[in-house]
């Protein structure tokens, strides 16, 4: 995966159907191609940087290469947001066994981000706050997107965490960056709420 990362300049313009299937065979396996339309699709928005994009595929159908695949190609950082301390511990054992550099974000125990990774692993309890924000500030590269995992969860869990769930426009303290919003499935109303909580952009 390094080698190949290492013949795609940063900068240089991608090819969906080209660039983004090979590095999606070398992260897991020669044999895998994209799962369905929607999948391309959404890897294209996020590559695009041009909106804030709602990523609503079913459980097996590749939510995670969504994220991966351009936040391995770009010079910046993606950053990822779980609502579980169960899905943050997912998150790195996916990253881990896929041999991909992370940094995990866990509030006041990390002093600082080193930014040697283009991921950043982070919980809806502790990436909000003053030191969160002072953490991303520090970084030398951009942040070029915020993924909200399991986005319903600020509507269905409120009750219960209203800190971590309460405003969670305040995701957007990352600066003017896309935000990405993934869950295997929302109701209709339920994701224009949550659209609107989120102020999504969509021009």
């Amino acid at each position: 995966l390094h080698k190949l990362l290492d013949q795609l300049p940063f900068g240089k313009s991608i090819k969906l159907e080209d660039d983004m299937v090979c590095f999606l065979k070398a992260i897991y396996g020669p044999k895998v191609h994209w799962r369905c339309q929607e999948q391309r699709d959404a890897v294209g928005a996020l590559l695009s940087l041009q909106t804030d994009v709602v990523v609503a595929l079913g459980c097996g159908v590749g939510k995670t290469a969504v994220v991966l695949l351009p936040a391995l190609i770009e010079n910046g950082h993606t950053i990822i947001v779980v609502p579980l301390i169960s899905l943050l511990n997912d998150w790195q054992r996916r990253l881990l066994a896929l041999n991909i550099p992370f940094e995990c974000f866990k509030g006041l125990q990390t002093r600082s981000l080193a930014g040697h990774a283009n991921i950043i692993l982070a919980s809806a309890d502790t990436a909000q706050g003053k030191h969160w924000e002072q953490c991303l500030s520090e970084l030398s590269k951009p942040i070029y997107r915020v993924v909200i995992e399991e986005f319903h969860n600020y509507a269905t869990d409120l009750g219960y965490r209203k800190r971590a769930f309460l405003n969670p426009y305040r995701l957007r303290n990352a600066g003017p960056v896309q935000l990405v919003l993934m869950s295997a499935s929302v109701p209709s109303p339920l994701l224009q709420v949550l659209a609107n909580s989120f102020y999504l952009r969509n021009d």
